[in-house]
């Protein structure tokens, strides 16, 4: 899928038609599995940002896939201050422990993609017909696929499965995604540092930035009837 990615940012100009725009998402996530884990979105309208950068040579992961090798280094610095590269916005959400006992970990982690994607489409104020692609670091579920493109696709018709773009290591090859990923390392930290000192589970930090943090309220599960 990488590959034929890559032929289409080459090959294809990414100018805008009158009447369309396009913009371009990325998620990834820090802490996977741990409490909290901290699920990043970050949106651009410049294609560069998505212009592949790949390193001759991979492996395959104990599951099969094949890592792909990029030429961008994941930024692990411990500055306070969260990156803000220019032209790029970013939410995030919390997902804690408690919200996965409650749900499946790939119910809520599709859900929490999806809602992170349309808040931040609904802040720039983009209209339905505007065209947009996601790149997510990892595998996805068919059934995880199905949730995060069903839930775009209702308000944006025009993304499909054909403008997501899933695969192991993409942090390290397309820069929109290394943004979010080096996003979501700065977020986790300070939460980790409240978990070790036990001064309060998953309240705010005071040096995280608020404004770009989303409250996901989850759907209600439906009771089941009683024999």
């Amino acid at each position: 899928m990488l590959l034929k990615m890559a032929k289409k940012v080459g090959n294809k100009p990414h100018g805008k038609k009158r009447g369309s725009k396009k913009c371009f998402i990325a998620i990834d996530e820090s802490n996977h599995g741990g409490n909290p884990e901290v699920i990043v979105a970050a949106l651009t309208n410049n294609p560069a940002y998505i212009q592949p950068n790949l390193v001759a040579g991979g492996t395959l992961d104990s599951e099969g896939y094949f890592l792909i090798r990029g030429g961008l280094s994941k930024r692990r610095n411990k500055s306070r201050r969260t990156p803000s590269p220019e032209g790029v916005e970013f939410v995030y959400a919390i997902l804690s422990k408690e919200v996965v006992a409650a749900y499946s970990y790939g119910e809520v982690k599709s859900f929490f993609v999806s809602q992170l994607v349309l808040t931040l489409l609904e802040r720039k104020g983009l209209g339905k017909r505007s065209k947009i692609e996601l790149y997510i670091d990892g595998v996805l579920s068919e059934k995880a696929t199905q949730t995060i493109v069903g839930s775009i696709q209702a308000k944006y018709p025009l993304f499909d499965s054909r403008r997501l773009y899933t695969w192991p290591n993409l942090d390290c090859c397309i820069p929109l995604v290394n943004e979010a990923d080096a996003y979501a390392y700065r977020i986790k930290r300070p939460y980790e540092n409240l978990n070790r000192s036990g001064r309060g589970g998953l309240q705010h930090p005071r040096r995280v930035n608020q404004k770009q943090r989303v409250e996901i309220g989850l759907p209600e599960r439906s009771k089941k009837p009683r024999d």
